[in-house]
């Protein structure tokens, strides 16, 4: 038997929800024709019966734009089967553009706000409705920044205060609040990590005493906050703020948008629009009930102008959660969504939450957003929310992170067997690609998971004490980055990497290329606290971190964690080329190539085999000596500095049978790193490969 033909609707920007949607454009008497909403599409699906549901049912989208008045929710009842699903796509090349936001006029020149000299005058308002508050602004099509009290996001300028002893007030100098007027709409955005600064908060302020010199706000993360001290901090969204053309301050109380315009253009002869709804889709499953949404895809969609969720008090962890975002999922299966373009929104890209099973997400374009890229979350540990046997494949990520800078531009946390592979990514304050699960200290040092994570480790444990291996057994791995382009990341923050692994187990890095990691504290590749058995090979990293006299960072960073496999790498450009503190041990790195930068190369110290520890590891665990050996290092300015890090290197028992010796690359300053014929490298047993193909394809 044939395939069954397809039920086909059709949806349009000229069309009317009263109408049939068979028709792909209105007749001329306009008595039918195509759909309005994807909505009443959705709902004609459902009310089909008999051989009609039996069949593949495709939505076609007419280019335009689509204004939604509320999100495109998709529930289990919606589903299609693995022979006939339900697609929602763009009719032929052309661009539907599902729009979240809100165009706000009736501009005229304000006369009752007295910001900065600077500003008077030139300064225009318009109503908005009361309690309407958003962190973004778009001006035909541009994003505006927020009027601050530090303009630059380089925050090593910032001023700094200390967290409060009720956690709920940063301690600043009186002077510096002196002068910032009404401060009852702004946001406190600040760094809240100790030590390296490698996550920000973005959460509103609740009061301002300029005479204690205090900022209150309502909740805000902060890792470790005993030993946190300096916070480096600005505060966002203030009428005293107006000082450059292009700036925008929302009084939310009173219902007024203040605005600056590039150029002193009058406002109402432009589009300017600001992000109203969080979401634009979500697919939504029922856990309790497990009831999943299922064979349904989305192509060729375009969504822009989404917004955050206004029930979320401290915004800044849906970078790790997955809560805010353009297109949400949750209790999803066997679901596509490909060549979709999202950008200009206020959370993620793409968020998947919970148990999300074989989902791809292929061919996109997703930039310009407040948070990530892709986020892939499960559940605290695999047995209560699998996530898994995804596939995240062919997309193009980049200049994300614009709100919540420790956004990764893919990330996966307590995903198994999921596929990262041929992605584009740069551009980004933060990581490029991540992956997560659970560490033990987890179990008795943060008390809000240890409750939760007590109660699964009851469940599904060994019945002794939670270790580090035998958390292992609840934490899913077994991923793959492969064959990805990451360049141009690590732009704000400290701390992270090209790709970043922590928590997990048995994941696979092979065949990825990366260049150009900035700040100083950053990495090529980074496995992270508790990571274990995981592989790297085949991977080019070059110029990371890009200053090679950075006082941190390196090409290649393994802390705290064991039993890896480095092999068959190269690596190029760096003083630090890698380092590897506090390690269990029982790594095997071999037959790489180390090529150092300007000669200085910095040396490492013997923690590789067993550090000392840092009071959060496990004390009483050991997988043994580092082995590292038949690895070749070189020096872009000759073998000299190469030999004498060797001889120190060996001094502590390692690459006793490694060599000097240049690896002929084909052409290194065009970042050509395939070997020449008669490479000594080969001797080491390094093989050659091939990085044709890597990245998106389009």
């Amino acid at each position: 038997m044939g395939k069954s033909r397809a039920v086909t609707f059709y949806v349009s920007p000229l069309g009317n929800d009263r109408w049939s949607g068979r028709l792909v454009d209105p007749v001329q008497e306009r008595s039918d024709g195509p759909f309005a909403t994807l909505a009443r599409a959705r709902d004609e699906i459902r009310s089909l019966s008999g051989n009609l549901r039996r069949r593949p049912i495709r939505v076609h989208v007419r280019g335009g734009v689509y204004p939604l008045a509320e999100p495109l929710v998709l529930e289990p009842e919606d589903s299609g089967t693995k022979a006939c699903p339900v697609t929602y796509t763009a009719f032929r090349s052309e661009v539907p553009l599902l729009d979240g936001g809100r165009c706000i006029t009736g501009w005229r020149r304000a006369a009752d706000a007295e910001p900065m000299a600077a500003a008077r005058g030139k300064v225009w308002v318009a109503p908005i409705p009361s309690g309407w508050a958003f962190k973004q602004l778009f001006f035909n099509g541009r994003s505006l920044p927020r009027s601050a009290s530090e303009d630059s996001d380089d925050w090593h300028a910032w001023r700094s205060g200390r967290l409060g002893r009720s956690q709920r007030t940063l301690m600043v100098p009186s002077a510096d609040l002196r002068g910032m007027g009404d401060c009852r709409n702004a946001d406190l955005n600040c760094l809240t990590t100790p030590y390296t600064y490698w996550a920000n908060a973005l959460v509103p302020v609740t009061r301002v005493d300029a005479g204690r010199g205090s900022i209150g706000f309502a909740a805000m993360w902060v890792h470790r906050p005993e030993v946190l001290k300096e916070i480096p901090y600005r505060l966002e969204n203030l009428l005293s703020g107006l000082r450059h053309q292009g700036q925008w301050y929302v009084d939310s109380r009173a219902g007024k948008l203040y605005l600056w315009p590039l150029g002193d253009e009058d406002p109402n002869g432009a589009t300017v629009t600001a992000p109203y709804l969080c979401e634009a889709i979500r697919m939504q499953g029922e856990a309790g009930e497990h009831r999943w949404v299922r064979h349904i895809a989305l192509r060729g969609l375009s969504v822009v102008h989404t917004g955050l969720s206004p029930h979320i008090a401290d915004p800044s962890q849906s970078a790790f959660d997955a809560r805010d975002a353009a297109i949400r999922l949750s209790g999803v299966e066997d679901c596509t969504i490909a060549r979709c373009r999202i950008y200009n929104v206020g959370g993620g890209g793409i968020a998947a939450q919970g148990h999300v099973r074989r989902m791809a997400v292929e061919g996109c374009e997703i930039t310009a957003c407040g948070g990530g890229g892709i986020r892939f979350a499960g559940g605290l540990a695999a047995p209560e929310a699998p996530c898994g046997y995804n596939r995240i494949v062919d997309n193009h990520i980049h200049h994300c992170g614009q709100l919540f800078w420790h956004s990764s531009g893919i990330g996966l946390g307590m995903s198994e067997r999921s596929a990262v592979c041929r992605n584009s990514i740069h551009d980004m304050p933060y990581i490029g690609i991540s992956t997560g699960g659970v560490r033990h200290r987890q179990f008795a040092n943060w008390p809000r998971a240890s409750k939760e994570l007590e109660s699964v480790w009851a469940r599904f444990g060994d019945g002794g004490s939670p270790s580090v291996e035998g958390i292992k057994k609840l934490v899913p791995g077994h991923n793959r980055i492969e064959r990805n382009l990451i360049r141009d990341v690590m732009m704000v923050l400290d701390d992270g990497a090209a790709i970043y692994c922590h928590a997990g187990h048995h994941n696979r890095v092979r065949f990825n290329l990366i260049y150009r990691t900035h700040g100083s504290g950053s990495h090529g590749l980074y496995f992270d606290d508790e990571e274990m058995d995981s592989l790297m090979e085949y991977n080019i990293v070059y110029d990371s971190p890009l200053d090679i006299h950075a006082r941190r960072g390196s090409a290649l960073h393994l802390h705290n964690n064991a039993r890896h496999t480095v092999r068959n790498n190269i690596f190029v450009g760096g003083n630090r080329l890698f380092t590897f503190p506090n390690s269990y041990g029982g790594h095997r790195i071999e037959r790489n190539l180390f090529v150092f930068g300007d000669g200085h190369a910095i040396p490492v110290t013997p923690e590789p085999v067993r550090g000392p520890g840092d009071g959060r590891r496990q004390p009483d665990w050991d997988a043994g000596p580092a082995a590292m050996d038949r690895n070749l290092f070189w020096s872009r300015v000759g073998a000299g500095p190469a030999k004498e890090f060797l001889a120190g290197w060996r001094e502590q028992g390692f690459d006793l049978l490694s060599t000097v010796a240049d690896p002929l690359f084909v052409d290194p300053e065009n970042g050509r790193y395939e070997l020449k014929k008669g490479s000594p490298a080969l001797a080491q047993g390094f093989k050659e490969f091939s990085l044709e193909g890597i990245g998106a394809r389009g």
